[in-house]
């Protein structure tokens, strides 16, 4: 089959413009970077589009990538990205565009060795993960309004005064309905005033001296 090796050849011969390429067409970030100094010194075309930077011909750095990371998560980031060289990793975090929005990122990085069996770079991939993580979030809340719908009913049927399910529903609000704070008001018939009779959870000072009417 000499056409077929023909072919098999053309492509070893032709593998860095194949890799550029397959690094341009796939929907998520490739990149590499080296061992030494942490320098990169390939980034795909996609960083420009995952991370909102302009495409304005500098030269990409791991800092820069850093400092796109939510600072919440820049921690955990930094701790993985100091044993890249060692060990295969996978993260998922959160990073900050220039315009506001946040996007949720999975990193997955691997040493890759030369035939001495010592690393000779680091290559990662980094994949766009907002829209699981959103619905996963969005799944958290349905669950958690009606786990906090059921121990509501169930209150309704135990509880044997007003003010201890007034009571108890703040506090299955916050438990598990994943508020911060809830209260419940009654209104005073005299002043038109609503006035704070239960209350749970932080922040409980917001609600002192606090003045809602009800006209």
């Amino acid at each position: 089959m000499p056409h077929r090796t023909q072919q098999i050849e053309s492509i070893i011969q032709n593998k860095d413009q194949l890799f550029r390429q397959l690094g341009e067409s796939i929907d998520m970030v490739f990149w590499l970077r080296a061992i030494d100094d942490g320098e990169i010194f390939y980034l795909s075309p996609n960083a420009n589009k995952l991370s909102g930077l302009p495409d304005n011909g500098a030269k990409p750095t791991t800092t820069g990538w850093l400092a796109l990371v939510h600072p919440d998560d820049r921690p955990a980031v930094l701790a993985m990205d100091a044993t890249r060289g060692s060990q295969y990793c996978n993260s998922e975090y959160r990073i900050v565009r220039p315009d506001g929005e946040i996007r949720w990122v999975q990193d997955e990085s691997s040493p890759i060795r030369d035939s001495t069996g010592n690393v000779s770079c680091i290559a990662g991939v980094i994949h766009d993960i907002s829209t699981r993580k959103n619905s996963d979030a969005q799944i958290r809340v349905l669950n958690q309004l009606y786990a906090a719908l059921s121990h509501t009913n169930q209150a309704l049927n135990t509880c044997t005064d007003e003010l201890t399910l007034f009571n108890r529903v703040c506090q299955i609000a916050v438990e598990l309905g994943g508020m911060t704070l809830a209260w419940i008001g009654t209104c005073n018939p005299a002043t038109q005033r609503i006035v704070p009779v239960a209350r749970y959870g932080q922040h409980q000072n917001y609600l002192n001296g606090i003045e809602i009417s009800a006209l």
